[in-house]
């Protein structure tokens, strides 16, 4: 028999709807998950490499979903745990894990926008970086060479 840990619960139950909040406050960023699984759905084609992206997000927003719904048993079992002053450990190990998966998915909406505007970024430098060295290549291809300011190759013997 282990003794009940009411200021772990009574922590927990307050932890669990503060992130439910930050949830809800950074809700674009799951609903662009959502239009962009949708969407691209639609315009891959049905092959493995097409499906693949749209499989692995379909699969994170199955995830996400059964972890929220699983926060909303972590606390109710916080909340029952207090009313009635008693908790198995099954109990406790629940909600603990409700607590800290919910607290990953609360951290991953800001994590993913970090990272699609960090990786969007590089792209759009190396796009510019190509389309720069493709404009020096075009105008001195097209620049008319004049003989007499041409150096004479290097000698290998000098």
């Amino acid at each position: 028999m282990h003794a009940f840990n009411a200021d772990f619960y009574v922590t927990v139950a307050t932890v669990i709807p503060v992130l439910y909040l930050a949830l809800t406050l950074q809700g674009t960023t799951f609903e662009k998950v959502m239009i962009y699984w949708r969407s691209s759905n639609k315009k891959a084609p049905r092959t493995f490499k097409g499906q693949a992206p749209t499989f692995i997000v379909g699969a994170v927003s199955i995830a996400a979903a059964g972890i929220v719904f699983y926060s909303v048993n972590g606390e109710y079992l916080a909340l029952h745990a207090l009313y009635s002053q008693d908790s198995s450990s099954a109990t406790g190990t629940t909600v603990y894990t409700s607590v800290i998966l919910l607290l990953f998915l609360t951290a991953a909406g800001p994590f993913a926008r970090f990272a699609a505007t960090y990786f969007g970024t590089l792209a759009d430098d190396h796009r510019r970086f190509r389309a720069e060295r493709q404009r020096l290549n075009q105008k001195s291809e097209s620049a008319p060479v004049d003989e007499g300011d041409a150096k004479p190759p290097p000698v290998d013997g000098a």
